[in-house]
């Protein structure tokens, strides 16, 4: 199911990819000196039943087919890249001097904006480049079955920054109407989204941090989007729309139809008013989209999360499909003012189950693709994890076939239980470490993801979470703010009032410091995998669904795949830390067909990263602060630690084998730290007794010499908590034997067990 390669992140972010791995029939790749080719068709599984084994069928196939059959190529596509890479190489020829200006500005000066920190990736600048280059050089050149509409569509992967491009779009459009004699562009945008909180995201509010330009933390000004020279031009009128909220039809409250009787709830419509009203109805039918635009006469068009326009969702029985719905839109805004240009960007946009066209087909208008595959060679989203695929780990890829069958809770928590316990262990380890941390280095907290296949699994997922498992617990009250566990479907994405609107305001805001989302540190989800939303800390993802289609698996992986930071993309390939990538770890979600990263253990004495030599400047001697060198305080105690505190008197750990932890062991798909210790007889073996007596001494060190405490020698030293660890070790740790498991001394290393040690000992 995996490709081993020696390293997945091998092309530069801010560069075009130079090489990419070819995957072969067989579990085979070979890495190849050239930029991945752009693939006019996706494989679906619609004939399969869900599960691993249809997938794996299927993508086995697939790559089979993509490796050999060139057909398969979008020989558009490949040939475009060719033509703006000759004409990026030439100096941007055939463009408005405004338009020369503004690339000069954003891809030309590439050390400033690195000392800044803020670059533009190479797939944003690709997918500017393009649609630039069509529109200025090639003129306007329309694509197959768009109609009368000039329509680009650019794929760029889940974590490469859409919505920075679309402010690119932005800045360029208005200024090239202010600066242009006869531009057909436009400084009005309407940019459609497929609910409240993409639309929250996109337009910045309240933070500000969106395609507002007025906005107090705007990405123009972030990035710097804008010559000094235009700064007092530049004045767009950004309007950012649910696309469903969009009214086709004049609607009032105290509408009559002809022929019925004008008499509601006590009210009384006069047969003029009636008739007056039916009459304007029927001269201005797109009444309604005027009031929506305002005064505007011409307009560019930015549908973000694209692939709802064609069939994400079957639309209701008796009502239109959803990409007739978002069609008769686009056709009304056209004849209330002109449409310059219409942008669509996704991650994935292919038609969808009910579309027109056959479900994985990649729209027609496509013209800029990076892909999933270039984000992970380019270092641009985490590192996917999967369960070691042995006999022991693969029954934690296969999780549907277990849980379909399920009738009742009892059933379907028996089944899926195992996976659940693993993959809060993994969880609690991050989630801990971050707790260990300073609280003003913290960022935000490690969050797990869980994702049922309907509304009553899901509610079961969440009663077992909140009952069982000690940090996700939400509090006693009614205040869902507090809570640290979450249940959410899809229709919390669009709710504005309730407790829906509650958790749309906490899901939206996961990790942000001061809002309402800052506890979360769980989410039981349904029916959410195509809603746009995602979320830097997620760092564990479960799938208890099926997966009908390689869509479907990209659109759930994408929910944990953005970075948390984007500095390391910054240095040399080859310069780069051992385990830099970041990581997210997935339980029950077929992840096949992408690359593994081989991982060796290092050598002795070579565990950390190379050593980097700190050394005073003697040029500063001047303004050296001297400490006194006090090794230590009396504090009035004369006999050792070991004889104070009576080992022999504390409470005894006894260890029993049937409440350690379940552990699996995760392997790295693609790329990430070295191989993640999560079973029990790897633990045994990284953990001897001696390392956890060490480790505790360590432990217990940090808490009695607190803060800068610590370097002058305020509470006890290592080697006094050393000795008492080590007495109470041998001494009051007992093994047990239970249920035909045995304990062994070395699972105190599991980290259930060593807090309850840690506990013992520092009260005493």
């Amino acid at each position: 199911m995996a490709y081993v390669v020696d390293r997945v992140v091998i092309c530069d972010a801010f560069r075009e990819p130079d090489c990419h791995y070819q995957l072969l029939p067989g579990g085979r790749s070979r890495r190849v000196a050239s930029r991945r080719p752009s693939m006019r068709f996706l494989a679906s599984a619609q004939d399969t039943r869900g599960g691993i084994t249809g997938i794996v069928g299927r993508e086995a196939g697939l790559f089979d087919d993509l490796s050999a059959a060139a057909e398969q190529k979008n020989e558009f596509v490949n040939a475009l890249r060719d033509e703006v890479r000759a004409w990026r190489e030439a100096g941007y020829p055939g463009t408005a001097v405004v338009t020369r200006r503004l690339l000069e500005w954003w891809f030309e000066r590439d050390e400033e904006r690195k000392a800044l920190g803020r670059r533009f990736f190479f797939c944003q600048q690709e997918a500017v480049e393009t649609v630039v280059y069509l529109y200025e050089v090639q003129n306007r050149r329309k694509m197959p079955e768009t109609g009368d509409l000039l329509r680009y569509a650019l794929k760029l992967a889940t974590g490469t920054g859409k919505t920075v491009v679309m402010a690119l779009f932005v800045t360029w459009a208005t200024l090239h109407k202010r600066k242009v004699s006869g531009s057909t562009l436009s400084g009005n945008f309407l940019v459609l989204v497929p609910n409240l909180t993409v639309r929250d995201r996109v337009s910045g509010q309240p933070r500000g941090d969106g395609l507002d330009a007025a906005g107090s933390h705007n990405l123009y000004d972030a990035f710097e989007m804008v010559p000094p020279e235009y700064r007092e031009e530049f004045r767009p009128n950004v309007l950012v729309r649910n696309w469903q909220g969009i009214p086709l039809e004049a609607k009032r409250e105290d509408w009559i139809g002809e022929g019925e009787v004008p008499l509601e709830e006590g009210r009384f419509i006069p047969q003029a008013v009636l008739r007056a009203m039916q009459r304007r109805a029927r001269q201005d039918p797109n009444a309604a989209i005027r009031r929506l635009l305002g005064g505007w006469r011409d307009l560019v068009v930015i549908n973000d999360e694209a692939h709802h326009a064609y069939g994400e969702k079957r639309g209701r029985k008796g009502e239109d499909a959803e990409y007739i719905k978002w069609s008769k839109i686009l056709e009304r805004i056209s004849k209330a003012a002109r449409i310059s240009l219409v942008v669509d960007l996704s991650a994935t946009p292919w038609y969808g189950s009910g579309s027109p066209k056959p479900e994985g087909t990649l729209f027609e208008w496509l013209v800029s693709d990076f892909s999933v595959y270039d984000a992970f060679e380019s270092g641009l989203v985490k590192v996917v994890r999967l369960p070691d695929p042995d006999e022991h780990g693969k029954v934690y890829l296969d999780l549907w076939d277990l849980v379909k069958g399920a009738r009742t809770k009892e059933e379907y928590l028996r089944a899926c239980r195992g996976a659940i316990a693993s993959i809060y262990s993994s969880w609690r380890q991050d989630f801990d470490e971050w707790a260990g941390t300073f609280e003003f280095l913290r960022g935000p907290s490690p969050v797990l993801l869980c994702v049922a296949d309907n509304a009553e699994r899901a509610r079961w997922l969440f009663e077992h979470l909140t009952h069982d498992y000690e940090l996700l617990r939400n509090p006693d009250d009614h205040d869902r703010t507090r809570w640290v566990t979450i249940p959410i479907d899809s229709k919390v994405f669009d709710a504005d009032k309730g407790n829906e609107a509650t958790l749309r305001e906490m899901v939206s805001t996961v990790g942000s410091t001061g809002r309402p989302g800052e506890r979360v540190r769980c989410i039981v989800s349904v029916n959410m995998l195509s809603e746009g939303w995602d979320v830097k800390s997620v760092t564990h993802i479960l799938g208890l669904r099926a997966f009908g289609s390689p869509l479907l698996t990209e659109q759930i992986i994408g929910r944990g795949l953005r970075r948390t930071n984007y500095d390391v993309l910054n240095q040399p390939l080859a310069e780069r830390p051992e385990g830099s990538e970041e990581t997210v770890d997935a339980f029950g979600i077929p992840f096949v067909g992408f690359p593994v990263e081989r991982r060796r253990r290092p050598q002795t004495g070579d565990w950390t990263h190379k050593p980097v030599w700190i050394e005073a400047d003697p040029r500063k001697a001047k303004y050296c602060v001297q400490v006194p060198n006090v090794r230590s305080w009396a504090v009035g105690v004369r006999q050792s630690l070991a004889e104070l505190v009576r080992v022999e008197d504390l409470p005894q750990i006894r260890i029993d084998p049937r409440q350690t932890p379940p552990d699996v062991h995760v392997r790295p798909v693609v790329g990430g730290k070295p191989e993640a210790v999560m079973t029990l007889e790897r633990v045994r073996e990284e953990w001897p007794v001696l390392r956890t007596q060490f480790l505790l001494a360590e432990e217990l060190y940090t808490q009695t010499n607190p803060g800068t405490a610590g370097d002058l020698g305020f509470g006890p030293t290592f080697d006094e908590l050393l000795e008492v660890s080590r007495l109470y070790v041998d001494g009051r740790v007992h093994p047990m034997e239970a249920g035909g498991l045995k304990s062994d001394p070395r699972d105190l290393g599991i980290y259930f067990w060593r807090r309850q040690a840690v506990d013992v000992l520092e009260n005493a």
